[in-house]
């Protein structure tokens, strides 16, 4: 049985600083790995007050490739076309795209995404 993979992404927008960016992909990043050997966002720490976002306008399969390739080797390139990388502690997304938290599913855009100004210590046993 022959399968065709059609990648085509619906563009949305994101807001950032004040800064509007079309996009076919995003990630909002607290951390370098995502999915486990992912690296999308390779300078995020969750140590540090903000996120790291990455922006991706391309509806290229050869280009989401390449920068799959990147991501599961050193990180993805912060100076190719099509990608921008921003440091904010809030960044909203409208448009039609699922959203995905950690690889669960959690609904639809639009969505806000928003560092909380006040934290709460969880403790483990």
């Amino acid at each position: 049985m022959r399968r065709n993979c059609r990648l085509k992404p619906k563009p949305f927008k994101i807001e950032v600083e004040g800064q509007t960016f079309t996009a076919t992909f995003a990630n909002i990043g607290k951390a370098a790995s995502y999915g486990g050997d992912l690296t999308v966002t390779p300078r995020a720490q969750l140590d540090q007050p903000d996120f790291e976002i990455c922006v991706i306008d391309s509806t290229s399969r050869l280009r989401y490739l390449y920068l799959l390739s990147h991501a599961v080797r050193s990180g993805v390139p912060p100076d190719h076309r099509g990608v921008h990388f921003l440091r904010a502690t809030r960044a909203r997304a409208t448009g039609e795209a699922a959203v995905q938290v950690d690889g669960e599913l959690i609904g639809n855009l639009p969505m806000t995404f928003e560092i909380a100004p006040e934290s709460i210590e969880v403790i483990v046993p």
